[in-house]
Formats: structure tokens, C-alpha cells, sequence
């Protein structure tokens, strides 16, 4: 018998040991998954960031004329609406037809409501596909330059 007792103790050694690797285990993976998210967030925001300072060079170059600012950045036609005008992008930031296709969304909204102001301002807003926000900037431009 006291041959039994220690293969039994060697077992419940080894059985510790593997439960340790686990724990570990199951922590580092935490961690990439974590780390992944992380830049996967990261890479969204730094393109939506270069997609919005692009359309705020396009929109002040032409003096807030979003006919203008759609050819200067070679977009397919852009959807219009009674809030603004949308552009979509694909996930390497070439203008793509359409929110089928679309990585990143940017909206232009226009709020100057007297047509005799010296000042255009408006919202520029950039989305990912599934509607979260990313960036949300007020861009003015001085009309008549």
C-alpha cells in the first residue's frame, strides 16, 4: 500500500500543476484579446481622425461647397438628405459607393439656418459602419473669400 498513496499524491501534484497553466493560461488570453480590441479601436479612430482633418482641408478650400469638396476627394455620389450630405469610405479611407460597403461614415451638417451670413458653420461627424460615433468636430468657414 505504500506504493499506492504515492502515485496518488504524484497525480494530485501534477493535477495542481496543470490547473496552475490554466489560470495562466486563460489570463494571457484575457490579455491579446484585450490588447486586440485595443489597436482594433485605436486604428478606427486614428483613420476617422485622418478622414475628418482631409474633409475640413476640402471643406475650407472650397469655401463650404459640398458639390466641390465630393469631386476634390473623387467620392461616388454622396447621399443627400435634409440633415446633410454623407460620404462613405472603405476601411483602407478610397471614397466606396455606398453604406453597403461602407468602413467609415462622414456627415456633414449644415447649420447656418440665414442665408446672409458671412460665416458657414457646420457639423462634421465620422462613423463606423454600425452607427457608433467616432469623431464629432464644428468646422466654420468665411463665405465670399
Amino acid at each position: 500500500m505504500p506504493g499506492r498513496s504515492r502515485a496518488t499524491l504524484f497525480l494530485m501534484e501534477q493535477l495542481v500543476v496543470i490547473l496552475v497553466f490554466a489560470i495562466c493560461a486563460a489570463a494571457c488570453v484575457r490579455i491579446f484579446v484585450g490588447s486586440y480590441l485595443m489597436a482594433g479601436n485605436s486604428r478606427d479612430l486614428k483613420n476617422a481622425l485622418q478622414l475628418a482633418e482631409t474633409m475640413i482641408e476640402c471643406y475650407k478650400a472650397t469655401s463650404g461647397d459640398l458639390e466641390q469638396v465630393g469631386e476634390i476627394l473623387n467620392a461616388p455620389v454622396p447621399e443627400y438628405s435634409t440633415a446633410g450630405v454623407q460620404f462613405f469610405f472603405a476601411a483602407d479611407l478610397l471614397p466606396c459607393s455606398g453604406r453597403s460597403t461602407a468602413a467609415y461614415i462622414l456627415s456633414i451638417v449644415e447649420r447656418n439656418e440665414d442665408s446672409t451670413a458671412t460665416l458657414r458653420v457646420s457639423d462634421l461627424l465620422v462613423s463606423d459602419r454600425e452607427g457608433n460615433q467616432l469623431i464629432s468636430l464644428e468646422v466654420a468657414v468665411r463665405m465670399g473669400r
